[in-house]
This record gives C-alpha cells, sequence and structure tokens, in this order.
C-alpha cells in the first residue's frame, strides 16, 4: 500500500524533469552542490577537529607530565613511616596534580605485585573520575614500562571524549604506585560541535542558493526560447506578423535575428503560396465556367448525332458512340472541377434532411446495378443495425456513395462487393458508418496515403475503364468534413480494399 502511495509522486516527478529543463536544471546543481559541500565542509570539519584535538593533546600531556614527575619526586622524597603518614603523602600528591594538570580527575593506585609492602593505603581517586574509564591498555603499558610515560584518548566519566595520561612513581617502603590523569576534552568538542552547526547552517545556505541561481540562470536563458515558442505559435495559428524583439544578450538578439528573417521569408513564400492559389482557383473556375457554354452545345449536337447512329454506317456510327461517351466524361469532369473550386473557396453549404442511410445506400446500389452486372460484380447491402435515421445532405452522401462504389467496380477486379450500414456501438456522439469491400488486387500501404489526392493513380500507366476523373476520391473527402466525419482505406496488396465512411448522425451544435 505505502509502495503504491509513493509510486504516484514518483511517477509525476519524473515526468516534471523529463519536461522541465529548469526542474532538471535544479535538481543537477541541488545534487553537485550538495556532494561538493558535503565533501569541502567535511574536510574542513576533519582538519578542525585534528587541530583541536592536536593542540589540546600537546597541552594536556605535557602539563600531566609535569604533574607526573612532580609526583615523582614527592614520592621519592617521602619519610613515610606509617600508613597515616603515607596516606597524608598520597593526598598532597593528589593535590599536586590535580592543581598542575588544572584537572579534578587524578587516580593514584597502587600496582599490584607478587611482594607485599611495608605500608598500605587505598587507593585515591578524584570525586569525578571513575577507575573504570581508565582503559587496561594503558594500565598495561604503563605496568609494564615504569619509567615511560603513556597517553590515550578515551571516553570520560560523563561519555565526553578525554586523555587519560599514565605513569608509575615509587614510595619508599610502599612499593610501586601508578598515576592517571584525565584530562577532559568536552570544551574542544563543544567547540567542534558548534563550528560544525555552522558550517552546516552554511552549507544549507550555499546549496539553497546554488539551487536558486540555477533557476535564475536557466530562466534567464529560457527566456528567449520561451518568447520564440509563443510567437512560433502564433505564427502557426496563421499570424504572420509576429516577430520576435531584437534585444537583451547578444545570443538572444542573435536568434530574433535568424528567427525574424525566417519568419519573413516564410510570410512572403506563404503569401506568395496564396495568391498562387487564390489564381489556380480562379482560373480553374473560370476555365471550367468558360467551357460550360460550349460543352453544353457540343453535348447537345453529340446527343443528336449519338440519337441518329443508327442511320449511319460503322465506322461513322462507332465514333458517334465514343464521342457520346466522351463528351459525358467531359461533363463530368467540367461538373466536378467545378465542385473543387466550390470547395476550395470555402463557399459549399450542407443541405441537410432527415434521411435514413440504409435506403440512401440501397438507391445509390440501385443506380449502379446496370454497371456492377457489366463489370461483373453483384453488390450486396447489409444492414445489421436496420434503419440508420442522420440529419445529413443527401445529395453529397449519396455522390461520396457513388463514387466508392465507382472506385470498387472499377479495381474489383469481378469479385463480389459489400456494402455494411450500421450504427458502431459506444461511439460518442453517434455516428453512422458506411463500409464498402471489394475483394479485388488492393492497395500498397504507400499507395494507400494517396488514395485520396486529386487525379493520382496507383498505375499512372493505367488507363481509367469506367470514365472517373480522378477527382471522385478527393471530392468525397472534403464533403465528409463539411458533415464532420470522415472517409478512410484500409487495404493489402491481393485482398482488396475497404472504404469507411463515418458520419455523425446529427447535426453538431456550433
Amino acid at each position: 500500500m505505502a509502495a503504491s502511495l509513493l509510486r504516484v509522486p514518483a511517477r509525476r516527478l519524473m515526468q516534471w524533469l523529463r519536461r522541465s529543463l529548469t526542474a532538471r536544471a535544479l535538481v543537477v546543481s541541488l545534487v553537485l552542490s550538495t556532494l561538493t559541500t558535503l565533501l569541502v565542509f567535511g574536510l574542513i570539519s576533519l582538519r578542525i577537529s585534528t587541530e583541536l584535538f592536536k593542540s589540546r593533546s600537546e597541552t594536556v600531556v605535557g602539563l600531566s607530565q609535569s604533574a607526573i614527575e612532580d609526583v615523582r619526586s614527592i614520592g621519592l622524597g617521602s619519610t613515610a613511616q606509617d600508613e597515616q603518614s603515607l596516606q597524608t603523602l598520597k593526598v598532597s600528591m593528589l593535590r599536586s596534580a590535580e592543581s598542575l594538570a588544572l584537572s579534578q580527575q587524578v587516580a593514584l593506585l597502587q600496582t599490584e605485585s607478587g611482594e607485599r609492602p611495608v605500608l598500605n593505603s587505598p587507593d585515591l581517586i578524584s570525586a569525578s573520575l571513575n577507575a573504570q574509564s581508565i582503559p587496561a591498555s594503558l594500565r598495561e603499558q604503563v605496568q609494564a614500562n615504569p619509567d615511560t610515560i603513556f597517553w590515550q584518548s578515551a571516553k570520560g566519566a560523563s561519555g565526553e571524549p578525554a586523555i587519560v595520561v599514565g605513569g608509575s612513581f615509587s614510595v619508599p617502603l610502599a612499593g610501586e604506585h601508578e598515576i592517571y590523569i584525565e584530562n577532559s576534552l568536552a570544551p574542544e568538542q563543544q567547540t567542534l560541535e558548534f563550528v560544525q552547526l555552522m558550517l552546516l547552517i552554511a552549507a544549507l545556505v550555499l546549496v539553497l542558493m546554488t539551487g536558486a541561481i540555477a533557476v535564475i540562470v536557466t530562466s534567464l536563458i529560457l527566456r528567449p526560447i520561451r518568447r520564440t515558442v509563443q510567437v512560433s505559435s502564433r505564427l502557426a495559428r496563421g499570424d504572420l506578423g509576429q516577430r520576435l524583439p531584437q534585444t537583451g544578450a547578444a545570443e538572444a538578439v542573435a536568434l530574433g535575428r535568424s528567427f525574424n528573417k525566417m519568419a519573413d521569408s516564410l510570410e512572403r513564400q506563404i503569401l506568395e503560396l496564396r495568391r498562387l492559389s487564390t489564381l489556380q482557383r480562379r482560373f480553374v473556375s473560370d476555365v471550367s465556367h468558360e467551357l460550360r457554354t460550349p460543352i453544353t452545345t457540343i453535348s447537345l449536337a453529340a446527343d443528336v448525332i449519338y440519337a441518329r447512329r443508327d442511320d449511319l454506317e460503322g465506322a461513322t456510327r462507332r465514333s458517334a458512340e465514343i464521342l457520346h461517351t466522351q463528351v459525358q466524361r467531359f461533363e463530368r469532369l467540367l461538373s466536378e472541377l467545378l465542385e473543387t473550386s466550390r470547395l476550395d473557396a470555402g463557399v459549399v453549404a450542407l443541405d441537410r434532411s432527415e434521411v435514413d442511410l440504409v435506403g440512401l445506400v440501397g438507391s445509390v446500389v440501385t443506380d449502379c446495378e446496370a454497371l456492377s452486372q457489366r463489370q461483373g460484380s453483384p453488390i450486396t447491402v447489409t444492414a445489421p443495425d436496420g434503419a440508420v435515421p442522420a440529419s445529413i445532405d443527401s445529395v453529397r452522401v449519396g455522390r461520396a456513395v457513388r463514387n466508392l462504389l465507382s472506385n470498387a467496380l472499377e479495381h474489383g477486379a469481378g469479385s463480389p462487393i459489400e456494402v455494411v450500414v450500421d450504427r458502431p456501438s459506444g461511439a460518442t456522439p453517434a455516428v453512422g458508418r458506411i463500409r464498402v469491400v471489394d475483394h479485388g488486387r488492393g492497395i500498397s500501404a504507400n499507395d494507400l496515403e494517396h488514395v485520396f489526392d486529386r487525379f493520382w493513380r496507383a498505375d499512372a500507366s493505367r488507363q481509367r475503364t469506367l470514365g472517373g476523373t480522378g477527382l471522385g476520391l478527393s471530392i468525397t473527402r472534403e464533403d465528409m468534413q463539411l458533415h464532420g466525419g470522415s472517409v478512410s482505406a484500409e487495404s493489402e496488396l491481393g485482398h482488396g480494399a475497404t472504404f469507411t465512411i463515418t458520419l455523425p448522425l446529427e447535426e453538431e451544435s456550433s
């Protein structure tokens, strides 16, 4: 449970780090500055503690050695003849050592040996000293080398660090004794802790300042980039007059200058393309309109000749039939060119009405029945969901279905064609779907990207057998987009093709 609760914040943190350059700069600066300050301040703290210990140890060892030498002198000059005088002597030794060593923690211990001395007196230990805090290894060194003074680091009676200095001395009639002087390092420990606290505070301040500096510097560096992103977004939305201010650092000025040159070039090219596109649409529209009158006249004349073809001889009759067919194809091409120019100009409005998609598809299939029989490709319509009422422009949707059927008959290679009209479940908002499936030669993956392009053919050398113009699928896509729907194609070579129209069943509210 705890792991799952931690996983979400960790995931968000990683996403934040991946998306934000400022976040990455902050984290990197904090990590590096933390490691650096820990290393540097750790070395400083270690150096300070070493110097404090060295200075203090030299002082206390020197004083303790002097105190031990004085005790030895007092011991050698002893004239004690009884235990009471011996005890008095040892008390004076204790006081002398405490005063010389500036310490109240002194222990005078009698060395255990096989011979019993003439005089015996109890060990003397300062009130705040615990004999158990004297290191056993130090006692062993002192007992093994009576003439040498030794010292060791140890823990004092209260747990604070201390230096214990030990040596031995002799008292006539009383035998060998040991003296241990414990020098507390509590003041030095307090000083070191204070210094370490100050270093820690300084380290935290330094790390935070480094992080703040990293954020500020990164923000300053990213400011021209963010400004560039904003201006680029406005340019992408079509506001071609947007430019970057050429202010700030030299790099920002250079970036702004280069970006503005690019924007100027893009604006000129886009305006030129718009002008050429307008000229192209106007040219297509003007040519189409200009051709309308002569093609109508030619069509009427061709119809008259075609109506009297039976009165003509064989070659002339065949010419009349070809003329009639090609004039009809030319009329369709001219009509679709005019429709394309209207779509490009954005002056097309939908004439919506409530229509049953199943009935509409059925009527289109009926119109194509003669063509399907001639191609040897029977068309079947299935509607698993029954009637599919929709608010559409029936003329445009009918034309779209007719274009898809013509394409299927063109490329179906005499195979059956299936048309499925249904309502996909779970779609929001509700949509109707029309699928036209053929089992012909199929379309390659590269060609699928271009099937809705104008005048595009997978095989440029192949002639259209059913009089297509090359604009039908392109107009179908435009008509579906006007409805807020779409048309798509799926295919594999050798496995036929499936074209799918998806239409909202109700008009979207604006």
